[in-house]
C-alpha cells in the first residue's frame, strides 16, 4: 500500500494515481486528505503537500491537479537523472519536479486542447508538442519514470512494496485503407482509373490493371496471405482495422457492400481481431463513426469495440466522445503520422480523461510507436533502414514495459519484396521479449 498525504482529493489526482500505481506498478494506494496523521507501519508514504515531512517521500505539488478546465500553463523542463521531466520545482522536495502533474499533462493531452495551428488535415502537429521540443518523443518517458519512482520508494521503505513494471507485449496492427489496387471497384472507378493512367502515359500500369481484372495476375495490394504467414511463423496475432466509409477523395476503399471485400473481412476475422477504421469524413460529420461501425458489425456478425481513425484525425474531447458513443472501448489512434514515438509519453494503454467533463472515461487508449508510412513517406527511409530506425524504440518498451503497438498498411507493402523483408524483420524484432 502506498499512502498519499494531500491537502485535498480531486478527479485529476485520483486518475493520475490510479494510472501510476495500479496500472503501471501494480500497487494499491490510498489518498489521505487533510491533516497529517501518524505514519502507519507497513506502508510507503508520499507527502503531496507544499510542506516537507521527514519520513515521507516529498513531492511538491503543482496546481494542475487541483484545477478545473484548461488554461495556458507554462511548462518548463529539467532532468531527473537520465529522465527528461516537466514541472520543475524550486521548493525543498525529494524530486526536482512534480511527476504527477507531468503524467497527467502528457496522457490527458492537455496541450492539444489549446488553439494551435494544425496541419492540412486538421491534426495537432508533433513539432508543437513538449515531447518533441524537449527531445523525448521517442521515449515512453512515463514508463521509465514509473520504474524509477518504484525504485526510489522501495529504497526509502524497504520491504514494504511489491510492485512491478507493466509487462512487455507486442501488438501488430494493419490498416486496410485500400484492400485492392484494381479489384472490387465499380465500372465508373475502373474507367476513371484507366483514364488517369492513359493521360499519364503509364502503359505498364494499364497492362497490370488489365491482367489483374482478367485474373492473369494477383492484385498488388492483396498480400494478406503473406502477412498471415509471417504472423503464424512468429506466433503473433494482429488487429485489422477496415475502412468502411463512403468513397471520397481520402476514403478510397472498396464499397462495404462489395462481395469480395466482405469475404476478405470475414476471412480475416477468423484469425485476427478486427476494428473499425473511421473514415476521413467522420472527423467532420457527426454520426458517421456510429454508421461505419454498424457496417462492420453487420458484415462480421460481431460486436465492434476497437477503432483507429483514418489519417489519425482527432480533436479532443469530441472525437473520443463519438468513438465511445459508437460502442468503441479501445482506441489505437494515439500517435503521429509524420513522426514516430509516443504521443502521450507512455507505451502502456490508459483510460482517456475528458478534461471539460473532468472525469476519467471507459475508453482505453492504446498508443502506437511507429507506422510504416511514417518511415517511408515522411522520413524518406528505404526499407533496409526501417529496422535500424525502430530498434531504439522497441528496446525502450522492452526495457521499461508496456504494449508495443505498430502499424502497417497492405497497400504500402504492395508486392515489394524489400518491404516484405523489412516487415518480417520488424515483426521478428518485436515479437520476442
Amino acid at each position: 500500500m502506498v499512502r498519499i498525504l494531500t491537502q485535498g482529493a480531486s478527479p485529476r489526482l485520483t486518475y493520475t494515481l490510479e494510472l501510476l500505481f495500479k496500472q503501471l506498478l501494480g500497487l494499491d494506494y490510498e489518498i489521505v486528505a487533510g491533516e497529517r496523521e501518524s505514519l502507519s507501519p507497513g506502508n510507503a508514504w508520499i507527502n503531496y503537500t507544499p510542506g516537507y515531512i521527514r519520513g515521507m517521500m516529498n513531492i511538491h505539488p503543482h496546481d494542475l491537479l487541483f484545477e478545473r478546465g484548461i488554461r495556458d500553463v507554462q511548462v518548463a523542463a529539467t532532468k531527473w537523472g537520465d529522465i527528461p521531466v516537466l514541472f520543475p520545482v524550486s521548493k525543498r522536495a525529494d524530486m526536482p519536479f512534480d511527476p504527477l502533474a507531468m503524467i497527467f499533462y502528457l496522457v490527458s493531452r492537455y496541450e492539444e486542447y489549446h488553439d494551435r495551428e494544425r496541419d492540412k488535415h486538421g491534426r495537432f502537429r508533433p513539432e508543437d508538442s513538449l515531447a518533441f521540443r524537449h527531445g523525448f518523443l521517442d521515449v515512453p518517458v512515463i514508463n521509465r519514470l514509473a520504474g524509477k519512482i518504484l525504485k526510489e520508494l522501495s529504497a526509502m521503505f524497504p520491504g514494504k512494496l511489491n510492485g512491478r513494471s507493466a509487462p512487455y507485449c507486442f501488438v501488430p496492427t494493419i490498416d486496410v485503407d485500400i484492400a485492392y489496387a484494381h479489384l472490387s471497384k465499380g465500372w465508373l472507378r475502373q474507367l476513371g482509373g484507366y483514364g488517369k493512367l492513359l493521360l499519364k502515359g503509364k502503359a505498364g500500369e494499364m497492362l497490370q490493371r488489365s491482367g489483374t481484372l482478367l485474373g492473369l495476375q494477383k492484385d498488388p495490394y492483396d498480400n494478406f496471405a503473406f502477412q498471415d504467414a509471417v504472423f503464424d511463423k512468429h506466433g503473433v496475432k494482429a488487429i485489422y482495422f477496415f475502412l468502411l466509409g463512403d468513397h471520397g477523395r481520402n476514403d478510397k476503399n472498396a464499397s462495404w457492400e462489395n462481395p469480395r471485400f466482405r469475404k476478405l473481412i470475414r476471412r480475416t476475422a477468423e484469425k485476427h481481431a478486427l476494428g473499425i477504421h473511421p473514415s476521413y469524413r467522420s472527423y467532420d460529420e457527426p454520426g458517421r463513426i456510429r454508421m461505419e461501425t454498424s457496417r462492420l458489425a453487420e458484415i462480421t456478425g460481431k460486436e465492434v469495440t476497437r477503432g483507429r481513425l483514418h489519417f489519425l484525425r482527432m480533436r479532443f474531447p469530441g472525437t473520443y466522445r463519438e468513438l465511445a458513443a459508437a460502442g468503441i472501448r479501445d482506441d489505437y489512434s494515439m500517435g503521429y503520422a509524420s513522426r514516430t514515438g509516443f504521443r502521450a509519453g507512455i507505451s502502456t494503454p490508459f483510460y482517456f480523461y475528458d478534461i471539460p467533463a473532468e472525469k476519467a472515461t471507459s475508453l482505453r487508449v492504446h498508443p502506437f510507436a511507429f507506422m510504416d508510412t511514417t518511415l517511408s513517406d515522411y522520413l524518406s527511409l528505404s526499407p533496409s533502414e526501417y529496422l535500424t530506425f525502430v530498434k531504439p524504440m522497441v528496446r525502450e518498451v522492452k526495457k521499461n514495459g508496456g504494449e508495443l503497438t505498430a502499424i502497417w498498411h497492405n497497400y504500402a507493402l504492395a508486392a515489394d519484396p524489400l518491404k516484405h523483408r523489412a516487415f518480417e524483420d520488424m515483426i521478428k524484432l518485436c515479437a520476442y521479449a
